[in-house]
C-alpha cells in the first residue's frame, strides 16, 4: 500500500488543547471552517489515542504524499484516504489504526521532521484539505473502492486486468502523459554480474546458475501489453516481477535486463504499479487548473463521488 497558496494562518495553534481554530483566508474574502476536532464522520481510528476518521487522515496525508504538492491534488488525496479506510473498515464504526494499510505520522514527529515553521503551515493546509472534502468518497457501483495510487506512471496507467487478469470497472487505463517530465520516470542501474547473481541467490540459493553463464539464462517470460514484468527465470529458477523488484530495490516491475559494457544494466520505468491515480499526473493536472473531482474522474472510471457525512 509521497502547499500552501494564498493561506495564512491568523491565530495560534494550541498544542494539546482540545480544539485546533483555524480563519482561512481566501483571496479577500474571509471563510470560517469547522474546527478539524468539531466535525465527527461518526467512524474511530484507535492508535494510541481515539481518532475520529478526519482528524486521522491529517497524520495519514503527510505518509502518502509531498506536502508541497498542489492544492487540489491534496483535496484528490484526502478523498483517496478516507475511501481506503472506509474500504478497509466493511461497515465496522471503528478500527485498530495499526491494522490499517495507511501509514501515520504524529504531529509532532511531523514538527521535528519539517521544523515549526513549515510544520504550522502544512498543518493548517492539510486541515483545510480535509474539512473542504469532509464526507467526500469515491464509489463504484454503490460500494467502496479499493482506490490505488502510485508515484509515477509509464505515462499511462494500466487497467486492472492487464496486470492482474481481472476485469474492475474503475481501475481503467488512464492517460497520464506529463509523467514522463518526471525525475522518477526512468531509473538506469547497472551491476556487475557477480554481485547481481549474489543478490539472486540470496532469494533463492537453489538458482543454478554460474557468474558466466548469467547474461544468457536471464529470460522474460511473462510480461504485460505495457511492459511490467509478471515472471523471469534464471536458469531453470522462476522469479516473479514483484520478487526481482525487491531483490534488485527496482522503482517498478516495467523494466528490462541487457548488457552493457560488461555489466547488467536494468532500465526500469514508472514508479510503483502502475494502477489508479498517478500522483505526479494528479499534481500536474491540478497545475492546469483541474479540481479535486475532475482528478479523480480523470483516473477512476465509473465512479461516483458523493458525500455520506456532513
Amino acid at each position: 500500500m509521497k502547499f500552501i497558496s494564498n493561506v495564512f494562518m491568523v491565530t495560534g495553534i494550541m498544542i494539546g488543547m482540545p480544539i485546533i481554530f483555524y480563519l482561512i483566508f481566501h483571496g479577500t474574502r474571509m471563510d470560517r471552517l469547522p474546527d478539524i476536532e468539531d466535525v465527527e464522520s461518526g467512524y474511530t481510528i484507535v492508535n494510541g489515542s481515539e481518532y475520529d476518521l478526519d482528524q486521522y487522515l491529517i497524520g495519514v496525508l503527510p505518509t502518502e504524499m509531498n506536502l508541497d504538492s498542489e492544492y487540489e491534488a491534496i483535496k484528490a488525496q484526502a478523498v483517496i484516504a478516507r475511501t481506503s479506510i472506509l474500504y478497509q473498515l466493511k461497515g465496522k464504526k471503528q478500527m485498530d489504526g495499526n491494522k490499517l494499510e495507511e501509514g501515520y505520522i504524529t504531529q509532532e514527529k511531523l514538527k521535528e521532521q519539517i521544523g515549526e515553521r513549515e510544520y504550522t503551515k502544512k498543518l493548517q493546509l492539510l486541515t483545510k484539505a480535509v474539512l473542504e472534502t469532509r464526507g467526500m468518497v469515491i464509489q463504484s457501483e454503490g460500494e467502496y473502492i479499493y482506490p490505488l495510487y502510485h508515484e509515477v506512471s509509464i505515462g499511462t496507467t494500466i487497467s486492472a486486468k492487464e496486470l492482474y487478469g481481472k476485469d474492475i470497472p474503475y481501475l481503467k487505463a488512464a492517460d497520464s502523459s506529463t509523467d514522463v517530465e518526471s525525475p522518477d520516470y526512468m531509473k538506469v542501474e547497472e551491476w556487475d554480474y557477480e554481485d547481481a547473481l549474489n543478490l539472486i541467490k540470496k532469494e533463492k540459493p537453489e538458482t543454478e546458475v554460474t557468474r558466466e553463464q548469467l547474461e544468457e539464462k536471464i529470460v522474460v517470460t511473462s510480461k504485460t501489453s505495457s511492459g511490467y514484468v509478471k515472471k523471469l527465470k534464471v536458469g531453470n529458477t522462476t522469479f516473479t516481477g514483484e520478487q526481482w523488484k525487491k531483490i534488485f530495490d527496482l522503482n517498478s516491475t516495467n523494466f528490462y535486463i541487457e548488457d552493457y559494457e560488461g555489466k547488467m544494466r536494468m532500465v526500469t520505468l514508472g514508479k510503483g504499479h502502475g494502477l489508479g491515480l498517478s500522483l505526479y499526473g494528479a499534481n500536474e493536472l491540478a497545475k492546469q487548473g483541474a479540481g479535486y473531482k475532475k482528478i479523480l474522474t480523470h483516473y477512476y472510471r465509473n465512479i461516483e463521488i458523493k458525500k455520506i457525512y456532513e
